[in-house]
C-alpha cells in the first residue's frame, strides 16, 4: 500500500471514536425536531439555511452559483429515484461544476496552498482503491461516516483539475439525500477544508473529516430550526 493510501485509511483514535458517536446521537436529536416542524416553518427554515451551502466555495465567481445548481439537479433526480452514485457520476459532477463537456483525471501536481496532494503518480491505483473500497462499500457503515470518508478521499486525492472541493461536497449532499439528512451548511469556507495533505501537521485524519462533515450537517438542521 502506498504513503497515501495508508494516511487516508488510518483508524479512528478513541477520542475521534466516541466524539463521532456523541455527535451521531445529538444529530438524532436535531432529526426528531425538524419532524415537528410544520411544512410553513420547514420551507422558511430550508429558505434560511440554502445561503450557507454554498459559502465553503468562498468567491462564488465565473458562474459558479449557475453550475453548482446544474450539479445539484443532477443529483436530486439520482435521490428521487434512489441511486447510489458511481465513478461515473463523480466525473458528471466535476464536468457540470467546472462547466467542461468531459472531466479528465489530471495529469500534473496539484497544491492546496504550498502543500502538494496525491502527486499524479499515484492518482489511478489510489482513485481504484477509492472506487473499490470506499466508495462501493459504504453501505457497511454508518451513512454519515461513509459519506465523510468518501469526502476526504475525493478532495484528498484531487484527481481533477480543478473542481474538487465542490464535487466532494456536491457528492455528499448526495449520499446525505439519500439517506433522509439535510445537505451540510457552512459559517465559512474553513468548514469546509478536510483534505490530507503532504504534510501531516496540516492535515486532516478521516476521524477529523466524520467530525466535520456531522457538525456541517448539524449546522443544517440548526439553520432550519432557527436554532444556529
Amino acid at each position: 500500500m502506498s504513503l497515501w493510501l495508508e494516511r487516508l485509511s488510518r483508524e479512528f483514535s478513541e477520542a475521534e471514536s466516541s466524539q463521532i458517536q456523541a455527535e451521531i446521537f445529538n444529530l438524532k436529536g436535531l432529526q426528531v425536531e425538524l419532524e415537528s416542524l410544520s411544512t410553513e416553518r420547514l420551507q422558511e427554515g430550508l429558505i434560511r439555511m440554502a445561503p450557507y451551502r454554498l459559502k465553503y466555495s468562498g468567491n462564488l465567481r465565473h458562474g459558479r452559483v449557475e453550475t453548482w445548481q446544474q450539479a445539484n439537479s443532477y443529483i436530486a433526480e439520482k435521490i428521487q429515484t434512489n441511486q447510489a452514485p458511481t465513478w461515473q457520476d463523480i466525473l458528471n459532477l466535476n464536468a457540470l461544476l467546472t462547466n467542461q463537456v468531459k472531466s479528465e483525471i489530471r495529469t500534473k501536481p496539484v497544491y492546496l496552498g504550498p502543500f502538494e496532494a496525491c502527486p499524479p503518480e499515484e492518482l489511478t491505483s489510489s482513485l481504484q482503491y477509492f472506487e473499490n473500497h470506499i466508495l462501493q462499500n459504504k453501505d457497511q457503515l454508518h451513512p454519515l461516516i461513509a459519506t465523510a470518508l468518501c469526502q476526504y478521499w475525493l478532495v484528498s486525492l484531487h484527481p481533477f483539475e480543478d473542481g474538487n472541493g465542490r464535487t466532494s461536497v456536491v457528492l455528499s449532499d448526495w449520499l446525505l439525500g439519500l439517506h433522509g439528512y439535510l445537505p451540510m451548511s457552512f459559517d465559512t469556507k474553513i468548514d469546509g477544508l478536510i483534505a490530507t495533505l503532504s504534510n501531516d501537521r496540516v492535515s486532516a485524519t478521516p476521524g477529523n473529516a466524520v467530525i466535520k462533515l456531522i457538525t456541517n450537517v448539524q449546522r443544517s438542521y440548526r439553520l432550519v430550526l432557527n436554532d444556529a
